[in-house]
């Protein structure tokens, strides 16, 4: 390899100022170039860049906080391509969260025992400025590469989180080591970790001494003693893994989610699994945006759906180099341990079939028990635009200070028991909505006026003061728009944080935004699961029939329910019906239902 730092000395001198016009670089390099990465910083001061890279901490300041910190500020990420730099955990990590910050990325090849081939798929797409040889037109091309870079992208609307810094496991495997008892899961995991790290000529050492010392510990379970035994004398252990033949190769890869037929799902609410190697480890991981902001304080808008999500494929890859054919019929998945991971994560829900009036759902997408807690919330008039189908929320601002505050009750695990469905009655009528006359209108929707008065059929309402006054039937909505109050189209902007604790006794807060409509659309319920689900057939050819299916529902005052028919026919057929529902003092009527079925007189119906 050609001597890099000369190569800068040489091309130093030709370089015109301004091309770096105040840029901003953050410069990622490995220790072991440091010379060569300080002939690059001083080549891109003279262009006008403003540089930064990690020989400018000070003492006393948290490193990796501070690494992270001039990422965000940057306008260009420069990672400086070596063989280390390449196989640096923490250049790793700084390059991905750049990625993930959508900042430009310029990638400098400066050393020749690179393969570009080998490079990530995402880096591999990006243009490469080689500086190895010829030093005037090295130079050119890296002076052209900074004058005709990309626009900026727009920032990432949603918080990312930063990277944990990249820092030596052996300290925290000692802790594990000599502090209290482990059970068997726990002792799998530490000594896999350990297995890792004894394969690492650099952490060899320190990783057969922690082995050693753990072999000491009397709480230690005899199996796992004896894998620990197996891994410090290979020779005398009676280990049954052989390792595979050098002429087997066998790769395992995490194949992409097939997201193909996915539509109108905000990428955010997308999971995605990201594997990473960790030198024999493939380590792989969810991310999902909405969530990693969530995890960072940021307030989230409301989620339409759940999200979109599949299992992980593991892609195993085979290559026989035998001279014989090989038959392969078992694939054993040999699991050290398996453990739950029980987290929080409280969101909000939106009522997109403004079926909710008045309520906040809160649903707890985690697998950790909430014991209880409080909402604080503010209520704010919700935008226009806001109300139209498609068009994103602009989040609003949430400070400390919140005016309203509520119970949060228990959300544990069980169909429906793991969401809370709040009801904000109370602090709309504090904003100045009069509620009780909008649950008036809405259960006087499709039902019968009470009288007939001089400007046609009239309901018979009770006013906020107490007053009965008499509204006509076509003037419903007009004393739906006076119970309104300050929100003059139907919907407050409800801004907060769900404060919880879990069963474990550990503290979150969620933050989050959403619309919240102050009447119902329609009369389906709260927006939760069906309790029950029914079941009828229709005939044909018949008319001015009835066919009663029983169903058995209790609704105490305030609550709500859902569930479904299922409608079936011996053939395709049109039917014109309503539902009524009979209840003890009266029944209650659908709007006109006009149901096209179609039966093919082939194949076979899903369920009944």
């Amino acid at each position: 390899m050609k001597d890099d730092a000369s190569l800068f000395q040489r091309i130093l001198g030709a370089f015109r100022p301004g091309a770096g016009a105040n840029l901003h670089v953050f410069l990622s390099y490995s220790r072991r170039d440091l010379p060569l990465t300080m002939e690059l910083a001083e080549h891109l001061k003279r262009m006008g860049c403003k540089v930064w890279f990690d020989q400018q901490i000070i003492g006393g300041q948290q490193w990796w906080q501070s690494i992270i910190d001039h990422i965000r500020a940057a306008d260009l990420f420069l990672f400086v391509l070596t063989a280390e730099s390449l196989v640096s955990p923490a250049c790793a990590q700084e390059y991905d969260y750049a990625a993930k910050a959508r900042k430009r990325i310029l990638p400098v090849l400066a050393a020749d025992d690179v393969d570009i081939r080998l490079l990530p798929a995402a880096l591999q797409q990006i243009q490469v400025v080689d500086v190895r040889h010829r030093a005037d037109a090295a130079w050119q091309a890296l002076e052209q590469a900074l004058l005709h870079l990309p626009p900026a992208p727009p920032p990432s609307p949603f918080p990312v989180a930063a990277p944990p810094p990249p820092i030596s496991p052996l300290g925290r495997l000692r802790e594990q080591v000599q502090g209290s008892p482990l059970d068997f899961p726990q002792q799998a995991a530490l000594v896999l970790q350990l297995k890792t790290l004894l394969a690492d000529p650099k952490t060899a050492t320190p990783a057969r001494n922690l082995l050693q010392e753990l072999r000491g510990r009397s709480w230690l379970l005899a199996s796992v003693a004896a894998e620990i035994a197996a891994l410090l004398d290979p020779a005398g252990s009676d280990a049954s893994s052989a390792p595979v033949p050098a002429d087997i190769a066998m790769s395992i890869d995490l194949m992409p989610p097939d997201y193909r037929n996915v539509a109108d799902v905000p990428p955010d609410q997308l999971l995605l699994y990201e594997a990473q190697m960790h030198d024999d480890l493939l380590e792989i991981t969810p991310h999902l945006p909405y969530l990693d902001a969530l995890r960072v304080g940021a307030p989230m808008p409301a989620l339409a759906g759940g999200f979109t999500w599949e299992f992980p494929r593991l892609d195993v890859k085979l290559v026989n180099n035998t001279p014989r054919t090989l038959f392969f019929t078992q694939a054993v998945l040999r699991v050290q341990a398996s453990e739950p991971i029980r987290d929080t994560i409280v969101v909000a829900h939106a009522d997109v079939g403004r079926a909710n009036a008045l309520h906040l759902l809160l649903v707890n997408q985690g697998w950790a028990e909430i014991t209880g807690g409080e909402v604080h919330f503010n209520v704010l008039p919700a935008p226009d635009d806001a109300l139209r189908r498609g068009v994103p929320l602009t989040p609003p601002t949430i400070g400390a200070a919140f005016v309203h505050v509520m119970a949060l009750p228990p959300m544990t695990e069980g169909r429906d028991h793991n969401q809370a469905n709040l009801d904000l009655s109370t602090a709309l009528r504090a904003e100045g909505v009069y509620t009780y006359g909008l649950e008036q209108a809405d259960i006087l929707k499709g039902r019968k006026p009470h009288a007939a008065g001089p400007d046609g059929p009239e309901y018979t309402l009770r006013a906020a003061d107490g007053r009965d006054v008499q509204v006509p039937a076509r003037a419903l909505d007009d004393w739906r728009g006076r119970c309104y109050g300050p929100f003059h189209n139907g919907a407050a902007l409800i801004a907060g944080e769900a404060r919880y604790t879990t069963a474990a006794g550990q503290r979150g807060i969620s933050r989050f935004y959403a619309i919240v409509y102050l009447s119902n659309e329609y009369l389906a319920g709260a927006a939760v699961m069906p309790s029950q689900q029914y079941e009828a057939e229709l005939p044909v050819k018949q008319h001015d029939y009835a066919v009663r299916v029983p169903i058995a529902h209790a609704l105490k005052t305030g609550e709500a329910d859902r569930f479904t028919i299922r409608l079936g026919s011996p053939q395709s057929a049109l039917h014109h019906l309503i539902i009524e529902l009979h209840y003890n003092g009266g029944e209650v009527s659908s709007q006109p239902v006009m149901l096209h079925l179609f039966v093919p007189r082939s194949g076979k119906a899903v369920g009944r």
